[in-house]
């Protein structure tokens, strides 16, 4: 497999409260997930910016639909995946990669080497 944390068991909701708390820590005011299919697709968050002295929304989405496509293509004819498996699948790492990233953008604001416009 190609992609990073392919092999995740963390569930989504995991990678998900993860992110809240991380963005959180940077100051979001305000949190909301976006749901399609009873399944998160988004979530936006708020942060005050001091320099406009203005509330900025930002918008997270992890890719599942890419991380499906290519865990589909490296299924091999011996692996028995059931559709919806890989879909499951394909989600807890769309979301455990978009995790990961959350944590190096938050960990560049709170050094201060950028602001949350610029990364998120």
């Amino acid at each position: 497999m190609n992609l990073k944390s392919y092999t995740s068991t963390l569930n989504t909701t995991q990678s998900i409260s993860r992110i809240e708390t991380l963005l959180i820590v940077i100051g979001a005011t305000q949190i909301t997930k976006h749901f399609e299919i009873k399944q998160c697709i988004g979530i936006t968050f708020k942060l005050f910016d001091e320099k406009s002295r203005k509330m900025l929304e930002y918008s997270l989405h992890p890719r599942i639909k890419e991380c499906f496509n290519s865990l589909s293509k490296d299924i091999t004819p011996d692996e028995k995946w059931s559709r919806q498996d890989l879909q499951l699948q394909a989600s807890k790492i769309a979301w455990n990669i978009l995790h990961d990233w959350v944590e190096v953008q938050s960990g560049v604001v709170l050094i201060g080497h950028a602001l949350p416009k610029n990364v998120f």
